[in-house]
């Protein structure tokens, strides 16, 4: 349970049915929520994505800094949709990276002076990150020198993150070696893109640290041709409202709109089996957040949605009725004081 003061507002990234799709005018699931809440809603929501423009929407919309609406992500449906199990590995990466900015109490891209280089590095502006939104000039950086380096030291914190990018095209980006303290992290960031995707944001979350200064040094750990490194970030608590993320609803016709799920049971690409494991993931990501004290709960919508009789003739979109259902279990993580 979350606690929302009255008036708080909304901020909601996510795909169409977050948008409101099929939803009579203002009947939208967020829209619900945001009236029993109070205050305004910003509703970023992109129809017919998935995670990489969530997470992008979130690094260009999430402020910098305290963050005082609620804010919903409505999450990888329609990666699943497009790559069944194909697409389950990007779907934790982006969730630390939208997680981050939505808790980025602090920051330093990858350019800035206080960040230490060895190697030749450049601007790496092919894909929008996180560092644009840390100060004028903090852009992501790039290097095709395996041996290249940076190191930044935080300041005292117990929790930090490290941004990049995940890609589709295996062995293009080299996966990342993260020293912190002397300990080593992984964040493999080659072939864990949705299918089609030219990339997508990817972070890795650290927690439990001591309230110390911290020394990061990042790397490249695997072959392939560059290393991309977009930004250092130590996220907060105080000043920052909560989160809510969805778990991906059931839907009635699993191969609607060329999806490459389906509704045979025996399939490896049955929808309910492999919803099931993304869901399994969003949760573990939630834990791994909630567990360091962050106000992030999971909304488990399909505890009151149901396809049957709450989709609409399209097979994927709840109708009006469908919406005020899919809202019940978010309205249920919340109490309003």
């Amino acid at each position: 349970m979350i606690n929302v003061t009255y008036g708080f507002g909304l901020q909601v990234f996510g795909n169409s049915i977050a948008a409101g799709n099929n939803a009579s005018a203002g009947a939208g699931y967020a829209n619900r929520v945001a009236s029993w809440i109070g205050g305004g809603i910003d509703n970023k929501a992109v129809g017919g994505t998935g995670v990489r423009s969530i997470t992008e929407q979130g690094n260009l919309y999430l402020p910098y800094g305290s963050r005082t609406k609620l804010v919903i992500w409505d999450g990888p449906l329609n990666d699943i949709r497009a790559g069944a199990a194909g697409a389950l590995a990007c779907i934790a990466p982006s969730m630390n990276a939208f997680l981050s900015s939505a808790f980025m109490g602090g920051g330093r891209g990858a350019s800035h002076s206080q960040v230490t280089k060895t190697g030749v590095w450049t601007a790496f502006s092919d894909y929008g990150g996180r560092a644009y939104k840390i100060g004028t000039g903090n852009t992501p950086m790039q290097s095709t020198d395996p041996s290249a380096t940076l190191t930044y030291t935080t300041p005292a914190t117990k929790t930090v993150s490290v941004h990049s990018f995940m890609t589709e095209a295996t062995g293009t980006l080299r996966d990342l070696e993260i020293d912190i303290d002397g300990v080593i992290y992984s964040l493999p960031l080659s072939g864990k893109a949705r299918i089609g995707d030219v990339a997508c944001g990817a972070a890795l979350f650290v927690n439990g640290l001591d309230n110390v200064p911290h020394t990061i040094t990042v790397s490249a750990s695997s072959t392939g041709t560059k290393t991309v490194v977009d930004c250092f970030g130590w996220p907060y608590i105080p000043g920052m409202a909560p989160v809510l993320m969805g778990h991906i609803p059931y839907q009635k016709i699993w191969n609607a709109y060329t999806s490459v799920l389906n509704n045979d049971p025996l399939s490896p690409n049955y929808g309910p089996l492999i919803a099931d494991q993304a869901n399994a993931i969003i949760d573990a990501v939630v834990a791994d957040w909630s567990g360091a004290g962050f106000p992030v709960e999971v909304a488990k919508v399909n505890d009151s949605y149901k396809p049957l009789t709450d989709c609409d003739t399209d097979g994927v979109h709840p109708h009006t009725i469908g919406h005020l259902n899919y809202a019940v279990p978010y309205l249920s993580k919340i109490h309003v004081t």
